[in-house]
């Protein structure tokens, strides 16, 4: 099947270019999907409407990942960045920053970068409106029993494609 291969690299080098890692990507979501549904069902539990907002959360933090957090994003031109489109320059200090294959290719502290990069980019303007006074909105997060569920449910959805990605990465080139 033509969709299952892998053998797009980039321009001679031996590594996954971005249609392959889409499609990994892509095809480890479903697997991904299938063992949390076998696992629901060894464990008896009925699929209640909580699980499938939190399937739902999962799918949407796993696409919202494959396309908009890539560690490619630590190349100066990438088709993540063009995603981001006109918001596709908050990128460039993360560029500067993290050099390719690097800390931003790490399993746990790739993901990791770039959220706290993206949360910063996010919060510090709305925390300086606040204190100014200009923006009246409580910034605050308060998780209950379910909302930890579903931090964890975007942390794992927002992991995955990383590590794909990564493990793509290191299985083509080492």
């Amino acid at each position: 099947m033509h969709f299952l291969n892998f053998s797009n690299y980039n321009k001679g080098k031996n590594m996954p270019n971005w249609r392959a890692h889409n499609k990994i990507n892509f095809v480890m979501y479903f697997i991904c999907l299938a063992i949390i549904l076998i696992f629901f069902h060894r464990l008896e539990k009925i699929i209640s409407p909580a699980l499938n907002i939190l399937l739902l959360i999962f799918t949407a933090s796993y696409i919202f990942s494959n396309y908009f957090l890539s560690p490619d994003l630590d190349l100066k031109k990438n088709e993540c960045k063009k995603n981001w489109g006109i918001f596709g320059f908050i990128w460039v200090p993360y560029t500067s920053v993290f050099k390719h294959r690097g800390i931003s290719h790490s399993i746990i502290f790739g993901p990791l970068t770039r959220i706290i990069y993206l949360l910063l980019i996010i919060l510090l303007p709305l925390i300086v409106l606040k204190k100014i006074g200009i923006l009246n909105i409580d910034i605050s997060i308060n998780l209950d029993s379910f909302g930890w569920k579903v931090l964890i449910t975007v942390i794992i959805g927002i992991y995955l494609p990383c590590l794909f990605h990564t493990l793509a990465d290191r299985i083509f080139h080492g």
